[in-house]
């Protein structure tokens, strides 16, 4: 089973007072301090080329893409971010258009003036759940593009779909939710970055192999039955050692005594079924099961690889 760690963290700045805090993988329209899109006017016709690479302060980084002049001089030659003052007269020039790539494809958006006077992104459909495009904080959210209204700076996407069951990181302040195609094309997956003994990527199921769905399942059984108050709350499960945030090599998970055993049995077979192979684990007995900061673990706590 491939495994690969996904890293991308950028520099966090001030979050502004204004951001919605929503959960992981949400996203939210931005409804004050540089939030909700303005009545803006049309969408200005055509524009020049323009060249990718600078940032807005402390935001996300301009994007290559064609600026829409809409009889106005000021739209800038790449993607403001949209928290930044934007120009009067913008939205009565018709905004300003960007071509960007997303990960379902070329996508143009219109930027505009909120009516706070900030850059935001001009209302737009999408098909495809939590699409999202390389260097700018949009997401397809409940069939609509909208700005991450969560984290600042936002989590990103990794470009590249990550392999279920592979290890992730939090990119930003927090894990987000990606949409991604399936291997040639066919089919849409979102999989969430999910942080359970250790952050994995979870799946829907939608593309062919993909296993991580049942890993998501008994991730999730172990992650509920977690919470004690002392040692003797605890106790060792041993599973087949095919999940990656196995917490010892011998395969084990620390619950607590009220843990489904049955269900986390039944979650571990059908991920192991499913992958179709023996997974590997160490002959050592796993440490005895203790209650540390009201957490079923390992004792002397979690230390690096199991």
């Amino acid at each position: 089973m491939k495994r690969i760690g996904i890293r991308g963290l950028r520099a966090p700045f001030v979050v502004t007072t204004a951001a919605l805090v929503v959960a992981c993988g949400g996203s939210s329209t931005d409804e004050a301090s540089g939030g909700t899109a303005g009545d803006g006017g049309a969408a200005g016709s055509g524009g020049t080329a323009g060249s990718g690479g600078t940032s807005g302060s402390g935001g996300t980084s301009g994007s290559a893409g064609s600026s829409g002049t809409g009889g106005s001089p000021d739209c800038p030659a790449t993607l403001p971010y949209e928290y930044m003052p934007c120009p009067e007269g913008i939205n009565e020039a018709g905004g300003c258009r960007y071509d960007l790539a997303c990960q379902s494809g070329s996508h143009q958006f219109v930027m505009e003036c909120s009516e706070h006077g900030y850059w935001t992104v001009q209302q737009q459909a999408c098909e495809y759940p939590h699409d999202s495009c390389q260097d700018a904080s949009f997401t397809c959210y409940d069939g609509n593009w909208v700005i991450w209204g969560g984290t600042n700076p936002p989590p990103l996407c990794p470009e590249i779909k990550p392999e279920p069951s592979s290890a992730c990181e939090a990119s930003g302040w927090g894990y987000r939710t990606c949409g991604y195609r399936c291997s040639g094309g066919s089919g849409w997956t979102v999989g969430s970055c999910e942080n359970y003994a250790k952050p994995v990527w979870v799946f829907d199921g939608a593309c062919d192999g993909d296993c991580s769905p049942h890993e998501g399942k008994l991730l999730q059984a172990v992650s509920n039955s977690k919470l004690c108050q002392q040692d003797s709350d605890c106790q060792v499960v041993t599973t087949s050692g095919c999940s990656l945030a196995i917490e010892h090599c011998s395969g084990a998970f620390y619950v607590n005594r009220n843990a489904d055993l049955t269900a986390i049995e039944a979650f571990d077979r059908a991920h192991s079924e499913c992958l179709g192979t023996q997974c590997t684990t160490c002959r050592a007995l796993p440490p005895e099961a203790v209650c540390i900061n009201n957490t079923c673990s390992p004792q002397g706590g979690l230390t690096g690889e199991p």
